[in-house]
């Protein structure tokens, strides 16, 4: 399905940022017509622009000693929003998902920024080259799905083996709590953030995990 992108700017907490997203009507219109043609497609959450991604620019704002200067890889980027927002400050930043419409999406953005630092590639979490290396993992909402925390875990700890800061942003959702159990021995901060989102508050716990020296 294509959905047409614009370009927005996005307010969080004290900061400001254009990035290119759809319209969230023309998505409904569009996803509802595709729907009743197929009806075993799924709803295209890429196009939405979630609070953890929100919390996790406010952090990234906020530390930015923690990324200035050091490559990023984001997995699972959607809308890319921390992406932009880091590569201000890093040295290099690789965002990706497993969607090539997302990976579009980030690209308009990195390029109206005029970003040279900063690319976006497809990449599935479950199949990631053994080869990829970072110095900092952004992660933001991947532990939604309990049928996917073996994979991610091994994932996960894999980076953080090789010497990557992993920083993730998660809501406080009850059935992703036994992945962030599994981290906390590699845990080094963890910050709460209360993002509004329409008429609701969503509460989203930014973690930055690492191997303790």
């Amino acid at each position: 399905m294509h959905y047409p992108v614009y370009l927005h700017t996005i307010e969080y907490g004290l900061y400001s940022t254009e990035i290119f997203m759809p319209d969230e009507d023309e998505v409904k219109k569009i996803y509802e017509r595709e729907k009743s043609l197929r009806p075993d497609i799924d709803f295209p959450f890429w196009t939405r622009l979630w609070p953890s991604a929100i919390a996790l620019s406010i952090f990234l704002r906020e530390n930015e000693d923690l990324i200035e200067g050091k490559k990023l890889l984001e997995l699972g980027a959607g809308l890319g929003l921390p992406s932009v927002v880091a590569a201000t400050i890093a040295q290099s930043v690789t965002s990706s998902d497993h969607i090539d419409a997302a990976v579009e999406t980030m690209v308009k953005s990195f390029s109206y920024h005029g970003f040279k630092n900063a690319n976006s590639v497809r990449i599935d979490v479950r199949d990631i080259p053994v080869e990829l290396q970072t110095d900092i993992l952004l992660l933001s909402d991947i532990n939604y799905d309990p049928h996917l925390f073996p994979d991610l875990i091994k994932l996960v700890t894999r980076f953080l083996e090789n010497g990557t800061t992993i920083i993730l942003s998660t809501p406080q959702r009850i059935m992703g709590s036994a992945f962030i159990e599994l981290l906390m021995l590699y845990m080094k901060t963890h910050q709460l953030f209360e993002i509004k989102e329409k008429k609701d508050i969503a509460s989203i716990s930014v973690f930055v995990f690492g191997i303790q020296s």
